[in-house]
């Protein structure tokens, strides 16, 4: 929940699209791997 409020909080106060795509990208990841460690 917090990770989705600070992306959330970036986009609203950030106008940088190329940092939002990395952190989304990121944010991915750290999905991906956390559903693995759940196997």
């Amino acid at each position: 929940m917090g990770w989705r409020w600070y992306a959330f909080s970036i986009l609203l106060t950030n106008d940088n699209l190329e940092e939002w795509v990395n952190l989304r990208i990121a944010y991915l990841i750290v999905n991906l791997l956390y559903m693995k460690s759940l196997q």
